[in-house]
């Protein structure tokens, strides 16, 4: 998601400065693979297909925030933003994971509680038909 949202944006950075009779250059970093950001539908692109060109698919083809830049500072800046952005990632990964696990426990809990609910109206179906016998004896 974060991904696709960094191509996005580079997309349109470059994609608007062209508009504006600008012609820029993204550097990638060394190691971050490649994607064509001078597609200018690329936001129609499905995530899984971007950077295909490259014989690359999935989240490898997505370059980081940071490797767009060449002065150092901004690069600096745009990897905290990376790290950050991550970290985010892995939280809101995390919280979907525990949020399934939940799930699964509750609907074990709402079986058990059935199964308490039937045996508990049995038992009281049985007290109340005990409990009848007993008056008419008595």
């Amino acid at each position: 998601m974060v991904s696709a949202y960094r191509q996005i944006i580079t997309n349109q950075l470059y994609t608007r400065a062209k508009q504006s009779g600008y012609d820029i250059t993204v550097e990638f970093q060394h190691g971050s693979l490649k994607f064509d950001y001078q597609d200018e539908w690329l936001y129609k692109i499905p995530p899984e297909k971007r950077g295909t060109a490259a014989g690359k698919a999935g989240n490898q083809a997505f370059a980081k925030l940071s490797s767009l830049f060449t002065d150092e500072q901004t690069k600096k800046d745009a990897q905290e933003i990376d790290d950050t952005l991550d970290k985010v990632s892995g939280v809101v990964s995390n919280i979907i994971v525990a949020g399934k696990a939940t799930n699964v426990v509750i609907k074990q809990q709402t079986e058990q509680i059935k199964h308490l609910e039937t045996v508990t109206d049995s038992a009281t179906e049985k007290m109340r038909g005990l409990g009848e016998r007993m008056d008419k004896q008595g």
